[in-house]
């Protein structure tokens, strides 16, 4: 995801930004993190939001499931009202995208994004805060360890998971000699185990899955072409 860049930035003030984090940690609470899809699951969703200046292209790329086959792409343009601040994505990208679920003709079985879901070091990423407020399962495909520390698995091979406070909250896959890692962790009505799974099944060549690979190249696609003669 491009994160954007303001010409004038908003400002966050440490009250707002605590009271936020704390609102985060509350809303962890609710998460649940065991298999809630629907039977059989029919479909996958990845979710891309490109910027320009003080406004957002939110993108949807719906794919079926298992064939991972493109089947249609949504999109919705938004004003921007919160800065970028790393731990805090939920209240600028996953509200863009809640905004552009709630308006969706269609509800997509399960979502992918490009964000942490539990890896995170309230325990609500933007990948479960998006997935907690639409009730719609999530996983959460990051690029980078926020919190944690590694833990190797038994069972050895490219997987690894990332442990925080004594707990399992993640894992961390090196499927491509060519890229680097991922964090893999659940968002909501999923556990990690179906996470993992789910998501090597749709990593081909690249790094990312290829339903954000093709949600992010759609949404650069469609910002360059509908913010090219806007100031």
């Amino acid at each position: 995801m491009n994160r954007g860049v303001f010409n004038i930035k908003p400002v966050i003030d440490e009250l707002t930004s605590s009271r936020l984090k704390q609102l985060l940690i509350k809303l962890s609470k609710n998460i649940r993190l065991q298999d809630e899809m629907p039977e059989p699951l029919k479909n996958i969703m990845g979710v891309d939001v490109a910027y320009k200046d003080e406004r957002a292209l939110t993108v949807g790329v719906l794919f079926s499931w298992p064939e991972l086959k493109h089947q249609s792409t949504f999109h919705r343009i938004d004003r921007v009202f919160f800065p970028y601040i790393p731990t805090l994505l939920s209240f600028r990208e996953g509200n863009l995208i809640i905004r552009f679920l709630k308006n969706l003709s269609l509800k997509p079985d399960l979502l992918m994004v490009n964000a942490h879901g539990v890896a995170h070091p309230f325990r609500c990423g933007c990948a479960s805060y998006i997935g907690l407020l639409t009730d719609t399962p999530t996983i959460g495909v990051a690029k980078k360890i926020i919190c944690g520390e590694i833990i190797k698995s038994e069972e050895g091979g490219n997987i690894a998971y990332l442990k925080y406070y004594d707990k399992i909250i993640g894992a961390v896959l090196n499927h491509n000699k060519k890229s680097r890692e991922i964090v893999v962790s659940p968002g909501h009505r999923i556990s990690l185990k179906t996470a993992v799974q789910i998501t090597l099944t749709t990593l081909k060549d690249s790094r990312l899955p290829i339903i954000l690979e093709e949600a992010h190249r759609m949404a650069s696609k469609l910002a360059s072409e509908l913010f090219k003669h806007t100031n």
